[in-house]
C-alpha cells in the first residue's frame, strides 16, 4: 500500500524526469508550455488532489492496492495526454473526469449488484451494500457524498447529462 506522501513524491519525480526530456526526444514540457500552463502549475494542483482521488480509488473498488493501479494509470494518461488538465480552479474536475475515463476503459462490470435482493442488501456491511450498487450509481453517490462535488461536477466528471446525475443523486 502507498503511503499519501509516497505518491506525491512519485508524481513530482515524474514530473521533473519529463522536464529533462533527452535531445531528439519529444519534449513533454514543451507541450504543457503550449498550453499556456506549466507543469509545476498542474503538478501543484495534482499534489494537492492526489489524496483525495486515491480515497475515491479506493472507496469506488474497495481495495487500496487497486485503487492505486487506476491512480497511477491515470497519472500516466495525463503524462502522455498532458492537455486534458489545465491548471486552476477546473482542475479537480478534470483529474477526477480523466480517472473516470480510465476506470470505464478496463470494462469493469459488477456481477454482484445484479445478483442481490433487497433482503440480502439488509444484512450487507456498508462497503458491501456500496459494492452491490450498479457502478454509475455507485461513482455518484461516492463523488457527491465523499468528495462533495455539486450534481452539475458529478455529471461533467461521468459523462452523463445533467438531469441523469440528478436523478441518480435523487434516488439514493
Amino acid at each position: 500500500m502507498l503511503d499519501p506522501s509516497d505518491v506525491s513524491a512519485q508524481v513530482a519525480l515524474v514530473m521533473a524526469e519529463l522536464a529533462k526530456a533527452p535531445a531528439g526526444a519529444a519534449n513533454p514540457s514543451a507541450r504543457w508550455a503550449n498550453r499556456g500552463t506549466s507543469m509545476t502549475d498542474v503538478s501543484e494542483q495534482l499534489i494537492t488532489i492526489l489524496p483525495y482521488l486515491r480515497r475515491y480509488a479506493r472507496a469506488l473498488v474497495g481495495d487500496q492496492k487497486i485503487g492505486d493501479t487506476y491512480v497511477r494509470i491515470c497519472l500516466e494518461t495525463l503524462l502522455q495526454e498532458p492537455h486534458r488538465v489545465q491548471a486552476g480552479p477546473e482542475a479537480r474536475v478534470q483529474i477526477f473526469a480523466l480517472f473516470h475515463e480510465v476506470f470505464t476503459r478496463t470494462g469493469v462490470r459488477d456481477a454482484a449488484s445484479d445478483s442481490l435482493t433487497p433482503g440480502e442488501l439488509k444484512d450487507l456491511t456498508v462497503e458491501s451494500r456500496l459494492k452491490a450498487l450498479p457502478p454509475t450509481e455507485r461513482q455518484a453517490l461516492l463523488l457527491t457524498t465523499l468528495e462533495g462535488f455539486s450534481v452539475e461536477q458529478t455529471a461533467e466528471i461521468l459523462k452523463v447529462p445533467e438531469p441523469t446525475a440528478a436523478a441518480i443523486d435523487a434516488g439514493l
